[in-house]
């Protein structure tokens, strides 16, 4: 019985290894562009609903109103945000601002 515990340890532990990964990134390809795109407010008072591209501030409302914006995706061309509102809190989205 200990002997096919014995095999059993030494196949798994000899299935476990495995070649070391490489983590250089030196030579990641740079050539593609990519935009981060992050949704949310900025609170001077009331909060702004707000998104930012790679960190170009974009205002969706003006302010007078508690607003948050909370999710955000693009499609092509389009940048289409999702929050809310006002006092009761509103569902709300917004295209291209």
């Amino acid at each position: 019985m200990k002997t096919k515990y014995f095999i059993l340890i030494l196949v798994l532990g000899l299935c476990a290894c495995q070649k070391e990964v490489s983590t250089d990134i030196s030579n990641t390809d740079t050539s593609t562009d990519v935009d981060v795109y992050v949704s949310g407010a900025v609170f001077n008072g009331p909060g702004t609903a707000t998104y930012w591209k790679n960190g170009q501030e974009t205002a969706l409302t003006d302010g007078t109103r508690d607003a948050y914006a909370s999710s955000i995706a693009v499609i092509g061309n389009d940048v289409y945000v999702a929050g809310n509102d006002g006092p009761l809190h509103v569902a709300k989205y917004w295209k291209n601002g």
